[in-house]
């Protein structure tokens, strides 16, 4: 499938914040605006099914906030880097007492999640997952949908490929997570 080309252009974080999200999505990346198109209703609802096992999960134990919907984290103020992943959670350490903002959030999330589509290939996911851990992510999963796969990015760098029938984990960012990657797919 062909990819059509995009137009981008330079500017800062506070121009992109007055932009409207519903009519003019996308990212920023080392100053440039990258627009995004809309997810296909297979990729909302995986966005849906991950950010559901992360919630009840959290939530049940107190272990902070799991957000979706490509919600906005300034990974850098000076390199002008916002990103949106599919999925993220925040743990409470982190979270200021009167709550999440009703803003972007102002660092990196602890885990984020992308999820591979026919607009956002495994390489340009890969390159945002290196974007999240150099911003103090402590784990990235890239699930990939059409394999059946998570990659699992954890600092420094460290790259993990799971199949379908491995279990993919929470590591120290998600004590005691623990799920089946074909689960996801369900």
């Amino acid at each position: 499938m062909a990819q059509t080309q995009v137009e981008t252009k330079r500017m800062t974080l506070e121009e992109v914040k007055q932009l409207n999200p519903d009519e003019q999505p996308g990212e920023l990346v080392r100053g440039v605006f990258v627009p995004m198109s809309r997810p296909t209703v297979q990729h909302g609802r995986l966005i849906v099914r991950i950010a559901r096992l992360l919630d009840t999960f959290a939530e049940a134990r107190g272990l902070g906030e799991v957000v979706a919907g490509d919600s906005g984290f300034v990974l850098s103020r000076e390199e002008e880097l916002l990103r949106g992943p599919d999925v993220a959670f925040i743990s409470k350490e982190r979270i200021p007492p009167e709550g999440l903002p009703d803003d972007w959030w102002e660092g990196a999330p602890d885990l984020a999640v992308e999820i591979v589509s026919r607009t956002q290939n495994a390489h340009e996911l890969a390159r945002k997952a290196l974007d999240y851990l150099q911003a103090g992510t402590k784990m990235v999963w890239v699930v990939d949908p059409e394999s059946r796969t998570v990659a699992v990015y954890t600092p420094p760098n460290q790259i993990r490929i799971l199949c379908e029938n491995e279990d993919l984990d929470g590591g120290d960012v998600l004590p005691g997570f623990r799920i089946k990657v074909g689960d996801l797919f369900k």
